[in-house]
C-alpha cells in the first residue's frame, strides 16, 4: 500500500495544497507521517475493531477538522 500513497500524497497536495488531512485508522506508520504532515494516527491495532470510543474520537477529531 505504500506505493499507492506515495501516488496519492503528492495528488492530494496539487489538488488542495494544505487543505486535507490523512487518517491512518490503522497502526502508526512513520513512513506516513514523513510523507504528509497532516496524519491523524489513530494507532488502531490491525485486524482488530476498535472501540466505540475510539470511532467516536476519530468522527469528533473529522468534524473538528472540517470546522477549522
Amino acid at each position: 500500500y505504500l506505493q499507492n500513497l506515495r501516488e496519492i500524497v503528492p495528488m492530494l497536495q496539487s489538488k488542495h495544497g494544505h487543505n486535507h488531512m490523512l487518517i491512518n485508522l490503522s497502526q502508526e506508520s512513520h513512513i506516513l507521517t514523513q510523507m504528509s504532515h497532516k496524519v491523524l494516527n489513530t494507532g488502531w491495532l490491525d485486524l482488530h475493531a476498535p472501540g466505540l470510543d475510539q470511532i467516536f474520537s476519530v468522527c469528533m477529531a473529522m468534524e473538528d477538522w472540517l470546522q477549522a
